[in-house]
């Protein structure tokens, strides 16, 4: 690369924060299956959460708690590394007060991200991601650097009769980005694979033909151990086409986020 070249390529990495004060809204699933497995190989996922039961944790990732020596050492990493790659921070909903006090007394760590990811679901109270944004704002955070993205939405689904409290909110305060299709559908697949090492991308990556597999296996279909291997192909057949769906849904999302 030029010099000119390589000064654009290090501006364009970025540090995000994904927050809000809402619990349960899908802010660690974003990080972990959205964010990470779309970003340069060296990208970092680091959580702040006290109660330490994030989900999916990315291995070897850091990990803070919502205290004072512990933002400080975060907002001296996050400066430390303003170049050179992503880092996505995962902002626990369980200090959401102890958080928005750190933000005011550390005067400034609010700029050192790029980007607000703010993750909405229908279980989430509608009020209080709007506090949430309601505090960038304050804060001087423009709108542009502050994105809702509806989580966990029942698939055919009216976001704007679900999510009607925060459209109105957009309406009325235009203080965040709001696309209608930055939306990652309800899905069963987790659950089936709870308890496996599979995930979406090791899906996804499996040539094998399963139909393919159930037909040759068809004609012994009556010994118990081919009997249990066709249930496994049909099985890993059907995890194929939730992941499928999702991982075009993530990858929209993901495009509207990093998107200008």
């Amino acid at each position: 690369k030029t010099k000119g070249e390589k000064a654009k390529y290090l501006r364009n990495k970025m540090r995000i924060a994904v927050w809000n004060m809402n619990g349960n809204v899908g802010k660690s699933t974003f990080a972990n299956k959205v964010m990470h497995p779309r970003l340069a190989k060296d990208a970092e996922i680091i959580y702040v959460e006290s109660d330490n039961t994030v989900p999916g944790k990315i291995a070897g990732s850091k990990e803070f708690e919502a205290n004072a020596n512990d933002w400080a050492e975060l907002t001296e990493y996050l400066s430390a590394n303003v170049v050179g790659h992503d880092i996505v921070v995962d902002i626990g909903s369980t200090d959401s007060k102890k958080v928005k006090a750190l933000f005011v007394e550390f005067e400034g760590s609010l700029d050192e991200f790029d980007l607000f990811v703010v993750p909405h679901s229908p279980d989430g109270k509608q009020e209080d991601t709007a506090l949430t944004i309601d505090f960038l704002q304050a804060k001087g955070i423009p709108a542009k650097k502050i994105k809702l993205i509806f989580n966990n939405v029942p698939i055919d689904s009216k976001i704007e009769k679900i999510f009607a409290d925060l459209f109105d909110y957009h309406t009325k305060n235009n203080n965040f980005i709001l696309a209608k299709n930055a939306v990652i559908s309800k899905t069963t697949l987790f659950e089936r694979l709870n308890g496996s090492d599979l995930t979406i991308e090791s899906i996804l990556l499996d040539c094998t033909d399963w139909q393919q597999k159930i037909i040759d296996a068809h004609p012994r279909k009556d010994d118990p151990e081919v009997k249990e291997a066709i249930t496994y192909y049909s099985w890993m057949k059907t995890n194929k086409m939730l992941a499928k769906r999702l991982s075009a849904e993530y990858d929209s999302v993901f495009k509207i986020i990093m998107g200008n």
